[in-house]
């Protein structure tokens, strides 16, 4: 969340936390929304990228760069996300 708003980080896919398809799901979600959190918090230089329009969820899109470096990336690195390839991949595979 930003200022109130939730927004979806561009061009990675992560676990869902709101609207899990499985336990899996969303324990992978909680840490990489912790993961993401930690990041955020104290960071150094940070640059937030919005894009117009709106994902299904109502939510934002955007990415955000802590001390140059994209926080979607770290996550895909982090193995807590991983790059989106031609739209959303379904939650259902982030489910044992």
């Amino acid at each position: 969340m930003l200022g109130g708003e939730r927004i979806r980080l561009t061009g990675h896919d992560a676990p869902e936390v709101f609207d899990p398809d499985c336990p899996d799901e969303a324990k992978l979600g909680r840490y990489a929304a912790a993961s993401l959190e930690g990041r955020l918090r104290g960071a150094g230089e940070m640059e937030l990228t919005l894009e117009p329009g709106r994902d299904a969820d109502g939510r934002g899109l955007g990415s955000i760069a802590v001390d140059g470096q994209d926080v979607g990336e770290r996550l895909v690195m982090q193995r807590l996300a991983r790059p989106e390839e031609g739209g959303p991949v379904p939650g259902g595979e982030w489910c044992r």
